[in-house]
């Protein structure tokens, strides 16, 4: 295990996975940005460190001041379709990786077409709570310290209300509702990059040992797998910029307990290439391995832990695959 420097900004141009998704990216200042498939699940990208920058997605903006992250980091915003909201005014949106803390408040604007609208904020997609909102050209604005989901909808006075807690299976505006629960689980991430312009592929096992196979495997083909009970709890999301360096990033807030390895598959290139795989949890780096990967169909076995209580345990070896999508067993 060899601990990474923070990985040079990837390089957007062609790139092909079994999903035959394509996607364009652009240089902002100060951050890379891709996106992703869409209508139903668009997301883009940005690597932003220590000066800051901005990422933009078509329903909504984070403006990252410098000096609210020390080191490099890949922030993803989410459309996750419409939440169960009658008064609604946005997509459900994921800011990711979630939990991730800033060492300054960020600026999230969500676009919204009337003046009249408060911003719900929730750490488990579960419960949402309204939070002071300002509207203003179009976008309602608020600022945070840390990462989760979101959605804007019509204007909640927050002087006037008792309780503005909400389930999403609730009418927003219905302030009055009591929120349900929610079991406090520590969010934790997964993200691959690569030095060359070869395909690799992240993929995180869960109670499984066979590359590929739904739902036990979450990668570029089993993007969200039903893990957990019915609903958002416990399911990971795969978010691949496909793009010739990365990152994929496999993203679960709320895990299940259970058994999970991390694994990286060389699809097909004509280089070597270096893969380098970060572990977040809460946010922050926990670990991090590099290793070379030259040969079509290996697989790297990174690590593995459980949950809850488990530490992540290097595995460091290498295997052969002749696999190249998923399959249902």
């Amino acid at each position: 295990m060899n601990t990474l420097s923070p990985p040079r900004p990837p390089v957007y141009n062609r790139y092909t996975t079994a999903l035959a998704r394509l996607v364009t990216g652009a240089s902002l200042a100060g951050a890379l940005v891709g996106c992703g498939p869409g209508p139903d699940e668009t997301y883009v990208t940005a690597v932003i460190g220590r000066s800051g920058g901005t990422i933009e997605h078509p329903s909504a903006y984070v403006e990252v001041p410098a000096g609210a992250l020390e080191s490099d980091v890949t922030l993803v915003v989410t459309d996750l379709g419409p939440p169960d909201a009658s008064d609604a005014l946005s997509p459900l949106l994921a800011f990711a990786p979630h939990g991730l803390s800033f060492l300054v408040p960020v600026t999230v604007g969500i676009a919204v077409d009337q003046p009249d609208a408060s911003i719900w904020w929730s750490q488990s997609r579960e419960d949402f709570s309204v939070v002071q909102t300002e509207v203003e050209d179009g976008f309602a604005t608020t600022t945070t310290a840390s990462f989760s989901y979101a959605f804007a909808a019509e204007r909640v006075d927050l002087e006037s209300e008792s309780d503005t807690s909400t389930g999403t299976g609730v009418d927003s505006a219905s302030t009055t509702e009591t929120a349900t629960d929610a079991t406090p689980l520590l969010p934790f991430a997964v993200e691959l990059v690569w030095t060359s312009e070869v395909d690799l592929d992240l993929h995180l096992l869960y109670n499984s040992e066979e590359l590929f196979e739904r739902p036990g495997d979450a990668c570029f083909c089993n993007p969200e797998p039903e893990w957990g009970p019915p609903g958002p709890q416990g399911n990971p999301e795969f978010y691949g910029n496909s793009t010739a360096l990365g990152p994929e990033i496999i993203d679960l807030p709320t895990p299940v307990e259970g058994n999970y390895e991390i694994r990286v598959h060389r699809m097909v290139g004509h280089e070597d290439t270096e893969a380098r795989v970060r572990f977040y949890v809460d946010g922050e780096i926990q670990e991090s391995f590099n290793t070379p990967m030259n040969t079509d169909g290996d697989v790297w076995r990174v690590a593995r832990f459980s949950y809850p209580g488990g530490v992540l345990t290097p595995i460091d070896s290498m295997e052969h695959t002749s696999l190249t999508d998923c399959f249902d067993p």
